[in-house]
């Protein structure tokens, strides 16, 4: 049952939701109101999606209640805005997403018709409602909305020159982000998304993240992006074994919260099975004494009941995958060294004059925007393509791991056995099952078709392909995005106690923070090192920009000082008509030749190549005050070196 009310919140009360024998939402109750700003976390295959489609309208719920606030509630889901029009561009495509304005603009100009017409009566009716769909239209951002479609594009992701593109031929992480841009163009009162970061790289997560600071109305987001939960959704919802739990401080008060209602729960459980035992003993002791037995047939009662209302233990505590990596062999200090990597597509420039090398050890994350060439410097890393120019060297006995994010090597006609044993090394049945049973896949899920397999469950099988190879260096494409939250914490624990050398690609910012101890950035067809994970990156960036803002004002500052000795010095010379070499800072050449002086920038030259050496140090460059004052040192150095030179020329003339 679909109803409406006046309040602003969406309600659902004992939601039922069946798939065959499964049920996947067993009463499930849930209140949103319209401000609300909450994620929806749960492991693979629990019902999230399904709950967000029931809320949706796009899924039908066998039972139970569903109420929406009144018709004028404008609901968005991205599923609403994935269909694109024959011959449309991405531009005139994400334009569609404001329809809703566009359809206002359209009735505001047949009302100026109207009102420029003869019937009086009629002019004053156009009149009427045009006052009032006009002040509607300007409180909505009318006059600005194309503006702000094309802020969302640039926010999300695509560059000018795409919004020509073909939206029939678009990528599906493409389309995605198209219908991500439409419906927060749409401007609904609340918002449902289902992983919306999974094809966002880490600016635009990071201006999504910003936008829905900035969103006047609420969400619920289904991700595994802790960060993204933490800076976004100060209210989780857990939904496990069909019931939903409400949680509230991000992700990381999830933690903390649910660590304490296990422990909770487990103390409730020991308590449970005390008292059964205790009862048991009792009825076994007792149930055929005469005097006795109506008192063991009490005790059976109160047995039977405490065992029908005994608590669950909790899924969240129960078996998840087990993933160990390990190596066959220990590679050569020197595991990988890449030197002048060129790289075009269609005469395009992707990779220009890329160079870096990975010792053993190393965990390097390698970051960019979409369409900077990571996947493509992985694959050419092990040999899938050829680069254009340069050379790529590989230490002696490494052993390379690679996870594909397409996982296109695997045959979706394979069953999933069969796959591991054609892809695994030195595997047989009864292994290869005990194996994949660590995957939790058991019984006939290891005869299902790969085919019919979910984003997860490949994932989990190309984990355990992984693991049969024991590589000393893994390269991982994406290893998280089919990922749910459990076993992503499990891939991170298994990450860090390997042995190995790891070279990884992800936008997921706490899984590089955990393991990343270097971070190549990608960009503009350069490759930038840097010490550190994700957080360092950003801290170092920041130190950066400040030391820029820094040198900014002081160079600012010499230059008003310039300009005011430029006119003291002009002053002088009116009124004094003495020659150039007159003034405080002239009098500096005075006696010195020219070989003397030109003696004097050099020192001065050397000493700023040497702050400069010593700025780029990395324990200098991380502290915030040194980095600022020795940038304006060397900016004083670089302006008294100008100085010499501009009193040379004119000493000379």
């Amino acid at each position: 049952m679909l109803s409406y009310h006046s309040s602003m919140a969406i309600q659902l009360k004992n939601i039922v939701k069946s798939f065959g024998d499964r049920t996947v939402l067993d009463g499930v109750n849930l209140y949103l109101a319209s401000g609300d700003r909450a994620g929806l976390i749960g492991p693979n295959g629990c019902g999230k999606t399904t709950l967000i489609r029931i809320i949706s309208g796009h899924e039908e719920k066998d039972s139970g209640l569903l109420s929406l606030p009144g018709e004028n509630f404008l609901l968005g889901h991205l599923e609403q805005f994935t269909d694109v029009e024959p011959g449309g561009t991405l531009f005139s495509e994400a334009m569609r997403g404001a329809g809703k304005l566009q359809r206002m603009e359209a009735r505001l100009r047949e009302l100026e018709e109207r009102m420029a017409g003869d019937n009086p009566d009629d002019v004053r009716a156009a009149g009427n409602e045009y006052s009032d769909l006009l002040q509607k239209f300007e409180q909505a951002g009318g006059y600005t909305f194309e503006t702000e479609v094309k802020s969302i594009l640039t926010g999300l992701g695509f560059r000018e020159f795409d919004w020509g593109k073909p939206a029939e031929g678009l990528s599906g992480g493409e389309r995605t982000r198209l219908a991500l841009t439409r419906l927060l163009a749409d401007k609904p009162d609340f918002i449902l998304l289902d992983e919306p970061t999974n094809h966002l790289d880490l600016p635009a997560i990071e201006w999504l993240e910003a936008t829905l600071k900035n969103f006047d109305g609420g969400y619920l987001i289904i991700s595994h992006d802790r960060r993204f939960l933490d800076s976004s959704c100060p209210v989780l919802f857990e939904l496990e074994g069909g019931k939903i739990s409400r949680y509230t401080g991000g992700y990381e008060g999830f933690l903390k919260q649910k660590a304490e209602k296990l422990e909770r729960e487990r103390k409730m459980i020991d308590a449970q099975e005390k008292e059964i035992k205790q009862l048991k003993k009792f009825i076994a002791r007792w149930s055929k004494d005469k005097l006795k037995a109506s008192m063991a047939m009490s005790r059976k009662k109160k047995l039977d009941k405490i065992e029908a209302s005994m608590v669950e233990e909790s899924k969240h505590d129960r078996a998840g995958m087990h993933l160990k990596f390990e190596s066959s062999v220990r590679s050569f200090d020197e595991v990988l060294t890449l030197h002048g990597i060129q790289k075009s597509f269609s005469d395009t420039p992707l990779l220009d004059n890329v160079s870096f090398s990975v010792r053993l050890g190393d965990r390097l994350a390698v970051i960019g925007r979409n369409g900077t060439g990571k996947t493509t410097l992985l694959r050419m890393m092990i040999g899938e393509i050829e680069q254009d120019e340069g050379e790529i060297w590989w230490g002696e006995r490494t052993v390379r791991g690679y996870f594909s994010q397409t996982m296109e090597e695997l045959d979706l006609d394979n069953d999933v056995i069969s796959e591991l044993l054609r892809l695994g090394r030195g595997v047989g049945v009864q292994e290869g099952r005990d194996l994949l049973g660590r995957f939790l896949f058991s019984g006939d899920d290891t005869e299902k078709r790969v085919g019919d397999l979910s984003g997860g469950e490949r994932s989990k099988l190309m984990f355990a392909i992984l693991l049969t190879r024991k590589s000393n260096c893994l390269i991982l494409d994406e290893p998280t995005n089919h990922l749910d939250l459990p076993s992503l914490e499990i891939l991170e624990e298994a990450l860090q106690e390997y042995d190995g050398t790891l070279v990884f690609v992800s936008h997921d910012r706490a899984f590089i923070d955990r393991l990343a101890t270097n971070t190549l950035e990608l960009g503009d067809g350069k490759a930038r090192m840097y010490i550190g994970n994700y957080s360092d990156l950003l801290y170092r960036k920041h130190q950066e920009k400040f030391a820029r803002e820094e040198a900014g004002k002081y160079q600012r500052q010499l230059e008003l000082e310039s300009d005011k000795r430029d006119r003291a010095r002009q002053k002088r010379r009116k009124k004094s008509h003495r020659s150039r070499d007159t003034g405080s800072q002239e009098g500096r050449t005075v006696g010195k030749s020219p070989e003397n002086v030109m003696g004097e920038i050099e020192l001065i030259e050397v000493q700023i190549r040497t702050l400069e050496e010593e700025l780029n140090q990395p324990e200098v460059y991380m502290d915030f005050e040194k980095a600022g004052e020795l940038s304006r040192v060397i900016l004083s150095k670089k302006s008294e070196r100008d100085g010499l030179f501009k009193l040379l020329e004119e000493s000379m003339e």
